[in-house]
């Protein structure tokens, strides 16, 4: 799938999306567009045991309002987190950020039976090159510790 795009004074500028949607095969393609558009519902009360982090970007997006509505009476539990931008695809571009509260969600089921086994949150101790703060470590089968700062 080619996206034709217009010129701009410093050449051709292409989104991020359609730089993602070149780079995946028909069949990945095909199945997240039956995903993506297959009706399906989730009943709420179902999820209610649950913590649940409800991302959302404040610029425009294909989500209305009422939907959106919805979603957050329907979950009057979870913590929100707000992206002030990102469209439809803000794990595209805002992907530090989306990492960022996915860490956190995720950050609560560390040591517990929910707790996947790729993914285990470490504090690492600090070095004098490296201050503390800031400083955040998963954990990794094959590198055993990778560190972001």
């Amino acid at each position: 799938m080619k996206v034709v795009a217009k010129p701009s004074e410093r050449g051709i500028h292409r989104p991020p999306a359609h730089f993602f949607l070149e780079s995946l095969t028909q069949s990945e393609l095909a199945s997240r567009l039956t995903i993506n558009c297959t009706p399906c519902y989730v009943q709420p009360q179902t999820l209610m045991h649950l913590p649940i982090t409800i991302m959302d970007v404040w610029d425009e997006s294909a989500l209305s309002s009422g939907v959106r509505e919805d979603l957050y009476k329907s979950y009057p539990q979870a913590k929100l987190a707000h992206l002030k931008s990102g469209g439809n695809f803000p794990y595209l571009s805002r992907s530090d950020e989306v990492n960022l509260h996915l860490m956190i969600h995720l950050r609560q089921f560390d040591g517990t039976d929910l707790s996947p086994s790729y993914l285990s949150l470490h504090k690492l101790a600090a070095s004098n090159q490296q201050p503390e703060e800031g400083t955040v470590s998963y954990f990794n089968q094959r590198d055993k510790f990778v560190k972001i700062s």
